[in-house]
């Protein structure tokens, strides 16, 4: 993507739009995003914005305040990913990630998005069966554990990313993280809805001006 777009984007306000201003945000709610994910599709614009709101909203709803650091440099326009996928379906419990009794990582996560340009990392992961969220910089993960995935969509980007050894920065905990991930993956739902309409919009458009 292009850098200077997204500065652009993160002065707008659009990386903060969704988020309370008590961390930065415009305090808009999540609804606001929905015309500005229409726009996007409408011009194939192929930015970080859909990884890092939905790593956003999942921070926020898992953590409230406490996560407040951490949200405040996704307004400030840090890229940010959700690492959800490690089985072969999204309906899946995908905590095949393990945070062992030292704190560290254990497994790999599939079809991240942007991962390649990602500052951090918000990855589901299993603590003596229970589900957390681990936080993890991108300088901790090793060299070559990111491995880029060739998408159906090019204005698209994921890869894999092998978490083995990772110490995370923080982990969330408690049973707010299931109710935060289920949120989350509606939320994902919707803003890829708005993101292909707007894109069949400019499409329909484009054929009866033709």
């Amino acid at each position: 993507f292009d850098p200077a777009i997204w500065k652009a984007m993160v002065d707008m306000g659009c990386t903060g739009i969704a988020l309370p201003d008590s961390v930065g945000g415009a305090g808009m709610g999540v609804g606001s995003a929905v015309p500005v994910f229409e726009a996007m599709g409408g011009g194939l614009l192929g930015t970080p914005l859909l990884a890092t709101t939905l790593a956003g909203q999942l921070l926020w709803r898992a953590a409230g305040e406490g996560a407040a650091d951490w949200l405040g440099r996704l307004c400030a326009g840090s890229v940010a990913t959700v690492a959800i996928l490690d089985a072969a379906d999204w309906g899946g419990a995908n905590t095949g990630v393990r945070l062992d009794g030292q704190g560290s990582l254990t497994g790999g996560k599939r079809f991240v998005a942007d991962a390649g340009v990602a500052d951090y990392f918000v990855v589901l992961a299993s603590e003596e069966g229970a589900p957390v969220l681990a936080l993890v910089e991108r300088s901790a993960v090793q060299e070559g554990a990111i491995s880029a995935n060739v998408l159906i969509d090019l204005t698209k980007r994921a890869a894999n990313v092998d978490f083995t050894g990772v110490m995370p920065a923080e982990v969330i905990r408690g049973e707010s993280v299931s109710t935060a991930l289920r949120d989350t993956l509606l939320l994902g739902a919707l803003l890829t809805a708005a993101e292909s309409t707007g894109a069949a919009d400019r499409c329909l458009t484009s054929i009866t001006e033709y």
